[in-house]
């Protein structure tokens, strides 16, 4: 039997368990994903965040779905890591994170908000159409670290997110990484999310690299080169949103919101 230190953290809606890397092999990590996530029986969480040196970087994430696949990177994941390990006095309030996406450069501010500015290559692809039983659907693709596919509704809050995420996130034209899938309205001056997430494998309350697609796809597609937009995800939870966009490439791309680190204790599981 072995005994885990842990955190639980929170970033609009998204939950995470934050631990420290003893060594762990990546199986270890996949099972203890899977343990600890598992709501109920677990500690209860979208994702496990793990941290460990970097030779690249002030400190490295690797995160974990609650399935145990290891994602590529995580908008609201990442701010809850650079908040936790900011109060353990790992990093300074101005540092930079290595993840599998790249290294990501974030700042703690007042009030526990976090910014962080992405770096991918926000690879872009309009005008996707794919049939589905008596419709179609026809979205925007985006990497922003991860895959997204971003469909436009008149009609928010009665898509069926579970069910079409489901099948558009397995679709053959997204392999072999598959994709996240988001659902949008653009209402009173603020951009409305709702994500399917792939690892997770439902809805989730928010997805901060899905907000940030979202929100880069709705204002290229307006023509803005230059835009801040007030995103709202299914925990109605505000995001801020940033970027540039000089000669069809997007730069200074910012993801901004609240963190918090709700408790920390420990967990007991088989190695």
């Amino acid at each position: 039997m072995k005994v885990i230190t842990f955190s639980k953290a929170v970033a609009t809606g998204n939950d995470f368990v934050i631990i420290e890397n003893k060594k762990y092999s990546t199986k270890i990590l996949k099972s203890l994903a899977q343990k600890l996530c598992l709501r109920k029986y677990g500690i209860g969480a979208d994702g496990l965040l793990v941290s460990q040196e970097s030779k690249k970087a002030d400190i490295k994430m690797r995160i974990f779905n609650s399935d145990g696949s290891e994602a590529e990177m995580c908008g609201n994941g990442i701010r809850c890591f650079i908040l936790w390990a900011y109060r353990m006095g790992l990093i300074k309030s101005v540092s930079f994170v290595e993840t599998i996406a790249g290294v990501i450069k974030g700042k703690v501010k007042s009030n526990a908000v976090v910014s962080v500015k992405l770096d991918a290559s926000f690879e872009y692809k309009a005008g996707i159409k794919i049939p589905f039983k008596n419709r179609i659907f026809k979205g925007d693709y985006l990497d922003t670290g991860v895959p997204h596919f971003v469909v436009a509704t008149d009609d928010i809050n009665n898509v069926n997110v579970k069910s079409y995420g489901e099948f558009l996130r397995y679709h053959k034209i997204f392999k072999p990484r598959g994709t996240n899938v988001n659902f949008i309205q653009f209402a009173n001056n603020k951009l409305y999310v709702r994500t399917y997430e792939r690892g997770v494998e439902d809805e989730t309350l928010a997805c901060g690299t899905g907000c940030v697609a979202s929100a880069l796809i709705l204002g290229r597609k307006n023509g803005y080169l230059a835009k801040e937009f007030t995103v709202i995800p299914k925990s109605k939870e505000k995001l801020k949103i940033s970027y540039q966009l000089k000669n069809g490439e997007f730069k200074n791309v910012y993801l901004e919101g609240k963190a918090d680190i709700l408790f920390s204790a420990e967990f007991c599981f088989d190695k």
